[in-house]
């Protein structure tokens, strides 16, 4: 991403830009390429140019505006506070911050959002697309139900519904705040239409079958169960008796019937002797969710799949 400047300010003048209503930063020595990342993937906007004529130099990026409470007979607002922006100029290579006005700030501050995208260039909504429920609380930022939580505005059938239509679609994606709400919206709706898989049989996959789906799936009565036996070339513990395996299970045996941990982050969940913990099912999602069971070789555990409370418990043979 180019040579990146130390910030120009000292901590002093960060303390500042919290209660002054609004500061100009600068960075020099920054490409263009970097600029036009930053403004049209990170923050899902476009750059427009700010100076005159087609041949001008300098770009422009602005995050959404918002009003005062008051009009002009004209209709217009009286005024108008900026949410923060960016001014690049090509021949120097010089950007410019603005930050947002105090009593007008909005979810974001542009130069946090820029000292980020320096740490890690993946934009925001794609990590919302990724894991959805861990932006619930996030408030809507601008325009209609400004303020309200993603939750509360998921609820609203009519207006996600128009979000997610071909005419919603391309105005939803253009700046940061609506394109966030945007794939969490899209996300939850694309969730909510896998979930709904349902399957005659079950089967165990993981470290113990290679990864492979066994011919052979779990018995079924009213809970799908099966015996797990911990090999004796299985991953080791911290503990070096013991030793781990990490599984899902399939429906009819199809890796788009997936069921997993419900918990949100990759990573695998222990499953303790007589714990009953919740299970989560899907198609395209689950990847790197797994349980796992730590014994000592040759240890047998009785794996119970309540399909239809969607449970998971491990028993003691």
């Amino acid at each position: 991403l180019g040579i990146w400047p130390k910030r120009a300010t000292s901590q002093f003048q960060k303390l500042r830009a919290k209660t002054m209503p609004s500061e100009q930063i600068s960075y020099h020595g920054i490409d263009f390429e970097t600029i036009k990342d930053f403004a049209q993937k990170y923050l899902s906007g476009h750059l427009t140019p700010a100076g005159r004529g087609v041949n001008s130099s300098s770009w422009s990026y602005h995050l959404p505006k918002t009003h005062g409470e008051h009009k002009c007979r004209s209709g217009r607002f009286a005024r108008t506070y900026t949410g923060g922006s960016l001014t690049y100029n090509e021949n120097t290579g010089t950007v410019v911050f603005r930050t947002a006005n105090e009593d007008r700030r909005t979810r974001f501050d542009i130069v946090q959002l820029w000292e980020d995208f320096k740490e890690d260039p993946t934009p925001l909504w794609q990590k919302v697309k990724r894991d959805p429920h861990a932006y619930d609380k996030f408030k809507k930022d601008s325009g209609k139900y400004r303020g309200q939580r993603f939750a509360t505005v998921y609820k609203k059938k009519s207006y996600v519904d128009w979000m997610l239509s071909a005419d919603g679609r391309p105005l939803c994606r253009n700046s940061l705040g609506m394109r966030m709400l945007f794939e969490y919206c899209q996300a939850l709706r694309t969730r909510a239409h896998e979930d709904k898989w349902s399957a005659s049989s079950f089967s165990i996959v993981g470290s113990v079958t290679n990864w492979e789906v066994p011919e052979e799936p779990m018995a079924m009565d009213e809970v799908a169960t099966q015996r797990l036996v911990i090999r004796r070339d299985a991953p080791r513990c911290a503990d070096r008796k013991r030793r781990r395996e990490e599984f899902q299970l399939l429906g009819d045996g199809d890796w788009c019937k997936r069921v997993f941990p419900s918990a949100v982050a990759d990573g695998a969940v222990l499953l303790q002797v007589g714990a009953v913990l919740p299970a989560a099912k899907g198609a395209s999602r689950g990847h790197g969710r797994n349980w796992a069971i730590e014994g000592k070789p040759g240890e047998e555990f009785l794996i119970i799949y309540d399909h239809a409370e969607q449970t998971i418990t491990c028993g003691a043979s």
